[in-house]
């Protein structure tokens, strides 16, 4: 069974401006460059309070064994968050897109200092994982800063965490 953690490190700084990052996942099969499935985006922070993606797959949507994660800036320089607190969250689905997902795996806030999600094991209806969607929730926290901000994703199979970690910083 092929499980999924979320987590997110930064760094606190008491300055700085306000910067818009998004996150993205994609998902293949077999081998490094094979069965790629399309990159599904969240919307960017400043555009919603609660985004989701759509559900990624490998190309066809069917045991995914490989998973990258992206961050992404709406524009160059330092991302900072300012007055902002998030989190990110993760979701798994079985068989299509369009299958209700199972439970919901949160990171701490960053106000809590960041962290992993809970890792997902199976979807709502108990069958293997096909599909991954990432997301991020933001509220209102006056006076926060972040910054540096690192997202990465790690691979669980029958409970043993896999040999390597996929990051990600700003792009």
């Amino acid at each position: 069974m092929l499980q999924f953690a979320l987590f997110v490190v930064w760094s606190m700084t008491a300055h700085g401006t306000t910067d818009n990052f998004r996150l993205g996942i994609q998902l293949s099969d077999g081998c490094a460059g094979c069965k790629v499935g399309a990159t599904k985006y969240t919307d960017f922070i400043q555009s919603s309070s609660d985004t989701f993606s759509e559900y990624a797959g490998d190309s066809n949507y069917y045991g995914p064994d490989s998973v990258q994660l992206s961050l992404l800036t709406e524009s160059a320089g330092p991302l900072i968050t300012k007055d902002l607190d998030f989190r990110l969250k993760i979701q798994s689905n079985d068989q299509s897109a369009t299958n209700a997902g199972g439970v919901i795996g949160y990171t701490p806030w960053a106000s809590e200092g960041g962290g992993y999600s809970d890792a997902l094991s199976r979807p709502a209806d108990g069958s293997n994982l096909d599909g991954v969607r990432v997301g991020i929730e933001t509220r209102v926290m006056a006076g926060l800063s972040v910054t540096d901000i690192e997202v990465g994703i790690e691979l669980f199979a029958d409970g043993q965490s896999s040999a390597g970690q996929d990051t990600a910083g700003p792009i």
